[in-house]
């Protein structure tokens, strides 16, 4: 009986074994055990975007008992065909494969010049890009404080109010908190302020809103006093 030489024993065994499969991408709140494609608030409208990826044992009760998971930032390769790149965002493997799905993993942009779509080669936009990592990174590991947070609010009334409209703040807090909990609400931010810039504010993107008279400042006072009315109702 003839024995198979050790080296092509391995090339059968190199060829068979299955890959690390990717998570599935996904689109809407980022959950455990995939990778969802998020636009950020600043680039609502645009095809600019990163991804995130929860590890598989991620949820909120864990995270608020002090369950702690690594977290990896990445920078995929430039487009190079010859190598199979394609320099999107949705090609990056390495955080996956150094993890094995247990870090929450973050793979960023290259903000392309006209700030309308992710760039495929170089760096796009430096200035962009590098404005794009400070500003997105904190904010994802500050959404996974954040869960934490929500937790010790114990039933106490949440109003939430956003100026881009959008299913994401819904979608972050439906899983965390019974809906009787909290409030969202959208606010049109030029119908009440009018056009930008103006003498209230340089963009939607303000506190200032509430200084003005209007349908949606009056909605949240009477969000405000039926708060005060219930707090005063209960026993000290």
């Amino acid at each position: 009986m003839r024995s198979t030489p050790l080296a092509a024993l391995l090339l059968t065994v190199f060829a068979t074994a299955a890959d690390l499969p990717l998570p599935p991408l996904t689109t809407g709140q980022p959950a455990a055990g995939k990778r969802v494609a998020v636009t950020a608030p600043e680039y609502a409208g645009t095809q600019v975007h990163h991804l995130v990826a929860l590890p598989s044992d991620w949820n909120p009760q864990a995270r608020a008992q002090g369950k702690r998971w690594p977290v990896i930032v990445e920078y995929t390769g430039n487009l190079h065909p010859a190598s199979g790149s394609t320099g999107e965002v949705e090609g990056a493997a390495l955080g996956h494969g150094l993890s094995r799905g247990h870090a929450i993993w973050i793979v960023l942009p290259y903000v392309a010049a006209d700030r309308r779509r992710n760039e495929v080669t170089w760096w796009g936009d430096v200035a962009a890009t590098v404005a794009y990592a400070k500003q997105q990174v904190p904010r994802i590991c500050y959404r996974e404080e954040s869960a934490a947070r929500l937790k010790r609010l114990q039933g106490r009334p949440l109003l939430v109010t956003q100026g881009i409209a959008g299913t994401g703040t819904r979608e972050f807090l439906t899983p965390l908190l019974p809906p009787s909990a909290w409030t969202c609400r959208d606010i049109d931010m030029v119908a009440v302020c009018g056009a930008f810039p103006n003498p209230t504010a340089k963009d939607p993107h303000n506190d200032r809103w509430l200084l003005r008279d209007s349908p949606a400042g009056e909605e949240v006072r009477r969000w405000w006093a039926q708060v005060l009315a219930d707090t005063n109702k209960k026993p000290r």
